[in-house]
């Protein structure tokens, strides 16, 4: 299906792609090869991004792609996020094309794989520690992401957060090291965590409404 981006008050039509989980086996080869174009392109500009999610596990735990992942996983600071539309063209240049962009998260592909963008927003005084929201569903500490350091992965340097082990434990757990296949980073912000409950509250009326009114006032965020 065709769809399009308003960058800089011109249209980016790109062509969308039907992308979910169980698609396909990730080939790293080829990944290897999109992160490579990914990363001499993105590194000429002050964007601040880094690895996460499964690519990230994959680097700090193995030093690779983990062999049943099917994407890249990068961030992006969301005040960057403009700034990365306007490599778009060079990253289509290259074979690296966009393939979908939902909320804030942005799919660009090459020979049949492919990377997902997410960009994350900041979210200041939230329960006290700046947090980075994600589609209203996920939500990270402002600092994994704003302080990077820069690691060797299968020969590219690029930017992880400074606290990787930290940040890995508190999305996938404190036995994040032991390999788990279809294990994937689960939603974590209060009221998603609220509604996922509700069910089981219902034959309650009280505490039903009661966690009703606080999904409503949350979900302000």
């Amino acid at each position: 299906m065709q769809n399009y981006l308003m960058i800089n008050g011109k249209k980016f039509i790109y062509q969308e792609k039907e992308l979910y989980h169980g698609r396909k086996i990730i080939n790293k080869k080829t990944a290897l090869e999109n992160l490579k174009i990914f990363v001499d392109i993105i590194q000429s500009t002050k964007i601040r991004y880094g690895l996460i999610y499964g690519t990230l596990l994959g680097a700090i735990r193995e030093n690779d792609f983990i062999s049943h992942d099917e994407d890249i996983d990068i961030f992006v600071l969301e005040e960057d996020k403009e700034i990365f539309f306007d490599l778009l063209e060079r990253y289509r240049n290259m074979g690296l094309d966009v393939v979908r962009y939902v909320e804030n998260t942005m799919s660009l592909m090459r020979n049949d794989d492919y990377i997902d963008i997410y960009f994350f927003r900041k979210k200041t005084n939230y329960l006290i520690k700046n947090k980075r929201i994600l589609n209203g569903i996920y939500k990270i500490d402002s600092d994994y992401l704003e302080k990077t350091q820069k690691i060797d992965f299968l020969g590219l340097s690029v930017p992880v957060p400074e606290k990787s082990e930290r940040l890995l434990q508190s999305i996938y757990g404190k036995d994040w090291k032991i390999p788990k296949i279809n294990s994937h980073a689960q939603p974590n912000v209060l009221h998603v965590l609220i509604g996922q409950k509700l069910s089981f509250i219902k034959s309650v009326p009280l505490l039903y409404s009661l966690a009703l009114k606080l999904k409503k006032y949350i979900i302000k965020e």
